[in-house]
């Protein structure tokens, strides 16, 4: 559709807190958000996801990847790699 941004992929981990899987994933140095950066401060559930009508849960756990002109085939692989796919 016209209306989505194919560049950017929301994952969700129920029962984990977006907080945490940011920090773990910073540790490998891959950067995930749990919000969008004109949100950040907010500091509650993602509004488009409850939207969308995710459970609270997955809401919490949920991390946005997301892609860029700079983006290489590289810096995929290399999280395919850390993450274990």
């Amino acid at each position: 559709p016209m209306d989505c941004a194919p560049q950017i992929l929301n994952i969700a981990f129920p029962g984990v807190k977006g907080e945490v899987l940011v920090n773990a994933f910073s540790k490998l140095d891959i950067m995930v958000s749990t919000t969008s950066a004109c949100s950040s401060k907010r500091g509650k559930l993602n509004e488009v996801l409850m939207s969308m009508g995710l459970p609270d849960n997955k809401i919490e756990g949920s991390i946005r990847l997301s892609l860029g002109d700079m983006t290489t085939q590289e810096d995929i692989d290399q999280f395919k790699v850390k993450f274990g796919t």
